[in-house]
């Protein structure tokens, strides 16, 4: 699926694994696979979000951002 079918829909995912497909893009925070041409993405809080969806590279890019990533790893099975 394209990042674009992921962000419109991403409650459908939760505990799957899947297949994203998009293009690599770097930022200063980090790296991320970002969406193409998405035209209808759903606002969060009245807010436009961009279709980028960040890639984590092991556990040091979560605390560089002051999240704990023990959820998600234990979730992914990533140890």
């Amino acid at each position: 699926m394209t990042v674009c079918e992921l962000l419109r829909a991403p409650s459908k995912f939760n505990g799957k694994r899947i297949a994203v497909r998009g293009l690599t893009t770097s930022y200063e925070h980090g790296q991320y696979l970002a969406g193409e041409e998405c035209e209808t993405l759903p606002l969060t809080a009245g807010r436009d979000w961009p279709a980028l969806i960040w890639i984590v590279r092991g556990d040091k890019q979560f605390r560089q951002r002051g999240v704990d990533p023990a959820g998600f790893l234990a979730a992914n099975s990533i140890q």
